[in-house]
């Protein structure tokens, strides 16, 4: 495994959902995890809450002295002192770890809620490559996220050192502050395959995580609504939670974790038998799941079938490895509860596998019954796939 050092920056707030999912990312590496808080917000209780989460991270403390000091030439400019403040940070908690003892150096904040998915393996790192994701990069680099080696990190983290510099370019924009800074240290930007929303409390906390991943792919930047900025208020909110369900409904029950429009499975239906959600499967489809290295097998539900369609016309492959299916038993409605097992297992993709799904057997509906106004080209309806792993 891997050794990781993870900087985990900003005001420490809205941790408590945030950073379980970061502990998820990063279950495939040695990570040593790091808090590098202002003095203002370290207080006791803070650090308290935060190491029931992850007992053993090491808190790192920047003085007040020091962070006045560090914006203190740039009060007579129009660049937000929290920028200043946070790259400083970043600047000083790097400087307080011994990075030589690391493989990689990961940076997030307190606020970030990561997709159910590990984080990519990235074999060979550059001292000039980091890795940045690509969503909220809307005028130069995501500046909330950051993956390099201890070299290239040390690079990145200077990037306080080229504020002024840049500022007097006419760069005004964190992202754009951002992008010049890699520019100037000689870094390259390489695509970090991480998706994430913000977390608001104030707007998600009546979604549950399934909700917040599909969010995460489907439109992450509804999670950038400013909680106390000028135009903030109760309807402001009530109106963006209400747009937030209009996007992830279509795909609640039955998850794909895709993010583009080449697959054929069906919106999710409901089964009116017992309310079950359920989608049906044209020719091909594809889901994503991120799935332990302990996965052998999968299991779920068939709803529906059309004319003669049998077990063996549904194909099943897992990054590349077949799936054995059987026919486990009927439930009291006769839907079909099917098995796979997988029939030589391959180490899985990172950060997530591909699961696609083939069906040679397809029905229109309205082709073989008149009244029928379903002009889809149907194979099987299968309900949510669950996956079996030893323990």
């Amino acid at each position: 495994m891997k050794e990781v050092a993870v900087l985990i920056t900003g005001v420490p707030r809205q941790y408590e959902r945030c950073l379980p999912t970061l502990q998820f990312l990063l279950s495939e590496f040695n990570a040593t995890y790091y808090a590098v808080m202002r003095e203002e917000f370290a207080d006791a209780d803070t650090i308290y809450r935060i190491k029931k989460i992850i007992p053993n991270i090491k808190c790192i403390v920047v003085p007040s002295i020091d962070s006045d000091k560090a914006v203190e030439s740039f009060h007579d400019l129009p660049i937000a002192l929290t920028v200043v403040k946070m790259w400083y940070e970043i600047w000083y908690g790097y400087n307080a770890i011994s990075t030589e003892n690391y493989d990689l150096v990961f940076r997030t904040r307190f606020d970030v809620f990561f997709h159910e998915q590990f984080l990519p393996e990235i074999e060979y790192v550059t001292d000039c490559d980091v890795y940045i994701p690509e969503q909220m990069s809307w005028s130069g680099s995501n500046d909330m996220l950051c993956l390099a080696n201890p070299t290239a990190f040390g690079k990145y983290a200077k990037t306080y050192h080229y504020l002024h510099r840049s500022y007097n370019e006419g760069l005004k924009n964190p992202e754009a502050l951002l992008f010049r800074s890699l520019a100037l240290n000689g870094l390259f930007e390489r695509k970090l395959d991480v998706f994430f929303i913000l977390y608001r409390d104030a707007l998600f906390y009546l979604f549950d995580n399934k909700s917040l991943n599909i969010l995460s792919i489907l439109n992450p930047s509804l999670s950038t609504y400013k909680i106390g900025a000028s135009g903030d208020s109760i309807e402001k909110r009530l109106e963006s939670i209400n747009y937030i369900r209009g996007v992830i409904s279509n795909e609640l029950g039955f998850p794909l974790y895709v993010h583009n429009s080449e697959f054929n499975f069906f919106p999710p239906e409901i089964d009116n038998r017992d309310g079950n959600v359920f989608r049906w499967l044209g020719m091909h489809g594809k889901i994503k799941r991120a799935l332990a290295k302990t996965t052998y097998g999968l299991k779920f539900k068939v709803h529906f079938v059309t004319n003669n369609w049998k077990i063996e016309d549904l194909s099943i492959l897992i990054d590349g490895n077949l799936v054995k299916l059987k026919i486990e038993r009927q439930d009291e409605y006769g839907r079909l509860l099917i098995e796979g097992l997988i029939d030589q297992v391959q180490p899985f993709r990172r950060p997530w596998s591909n699961i696609g799904f083939s069906c040679s057997k397809l029905t229109v509906p309205s082709e073989i019954n008149s009244e029928s106004n379903d002009h889809r080209l149907l194979g099987v309806a299968i309900s949510e796939i669950a996956f079996l792993s030893r323990s």
